[in-house]
């Protein structure tokens, strides 16, 4: 039983040596990948529960047991991707955190609850896939359907606040650059000031079925997600191009 083992740790130490995969560099790049890939399974898991568009506030508990009924798989495959994309959140922040580090006279403290937000808005990710799966686990009739849905929405929706905090202190460290060639552009910090104030509107669902701040409406859902989205995006671009040209002049000092 020892001799396999030390020969699988021989092999292991001539990959690591031979092979530089496990760099700085290509940390960042796969959490830029996840930053991705956390907004994309998001949207695929509300597509395939039939939450795109949103199911209305102003359903009855029959309607939406209906709709948890005929849609039981895609829920369940819903709850597993909501799930897993509240990890890939992770990465995500601890990528952005880092960049905002390399700006110069950077007050640390930015860094670090750039990340905390990011890590509590995971957690109210974990949630809400919490909510639906249980939603789905049992047939717990229309009315506990109906509860367990409005969490779930909840949840997803109105736990806005760790991204305005993200958003804001990206925001700040961005302006606080005073270098002539800053590591983001400067307009990057209007869309992170920008995108929260979108998303607040989502405070104010626990007190509409209907209208554009429902939780289906025009601005707490509709305007808050695409510019949401549209944020993360342009935070990841501008991220992925800053790592790559890192690894280039990194390149470029090895082979003078």
């Amino acid at each position: 039983m020892r001799r396999p083992l030390v020969e699988c740790e021989k092999a292991l130490n001539r990959v690591c040596q031979r092979y530089q995969l496990f760099t700085p560099t290509n940390w960042q790049l796969l959490s830029v990948a996840s930053g991705f890939l956390f907004v994309t399974i998001l949207f695929l898991a509300l597509i395939a529960c039939g939450f795109i568009p949103p199911l209305p506030p102003s359903w009855g508990a029959d309607k939406v047991y209906s709709h948890y009924h005929g849609h039981r798989k895609g829920i369940q495959a819903g709850a597993a991707l909501i799930l897993i994309s509240s990890g890939l959140c992770l990465p995500y922040g601890a990528v952005i955190s880092k960049q905002l580090r390399m700006i110069r006279d950077v007050d640390p403290i930015l860094c670090d609850l750039s990340l905390v937000a990011c890590g509590v808005g995971s957690v109210s990710f974990m949630m809400s896939s919490t909510f639906l799966g249980l939603a789905t686990f049992r047939d717990y009739g229309p009315e506990l359907t109906l509860l367990l849905s409005d969490l779930f929405w909840f949840t997803i929706v109105m736990q806005w606040p760790p991204f305005w905090i993200q958003c804001w202190t990206i925001t700040w460290a961005i302006l606080s650059d005073r270098s002539s060639n800053p590591a983001f552009p400067r307009s990057l910090a209007i869309l992170n000031f920008i995108a929260p104030l979108a998303l607040s509107s989502a405070t104010a669902i626990h007190l509409y079925h209907r209208g554009p701040y429902a939780w289906n409406g025009a601005l707490s859902f509709w305007f808050a997600f695409v510019l949401f989205f549209a944020q993360i995006e342009l935070d990841l671009i501008t991220i992925g191009r800053n790592v790559l040209e890192h690894r280039r002049l990194e390149f470029n000092e090895r082979t003078i």
